[in-house]
């Protein structure tokens, strides 16, 4: 089976890029405020969590998740999409 008809792939304009890069990270930090009203008990667990993150010599945000927990994983996210 052939394709006849050619597909064109259409111009993204630069606007549409950067509302897309700057709607994602936002998307993580929504979802991490709402893991994090469900997870942490009070704030200083959360703030040890960011605490253990920022110490620890990890890369991967699957790391973090194990280090921190997911909801500070999630901040962390949002902070390196900036």
């Amino acid at each position: 089976m052939y394709i006849k008809e050619k597909i064109y792939e259409r111009d993204v304009h630069k606007d549409v890029v950067l509302k897309i890069l700057a709607i994602i990270p936002s998307l993580f930090l929504i979802y991490g405020v709402a893991v994090t009203l469900f997870t942490y008990p009070n704030l200083r667990s959360f703030l040890g969590g960011f605490r253990d993150i920022l110490l620890s010599p990890t890369v991967l945000l699957t790391d973090f998740i194990q280090v921190g927990g997911l909801g500070v994983a999630l901040y962390i996210r949002r902070l390196l999409g900036l």
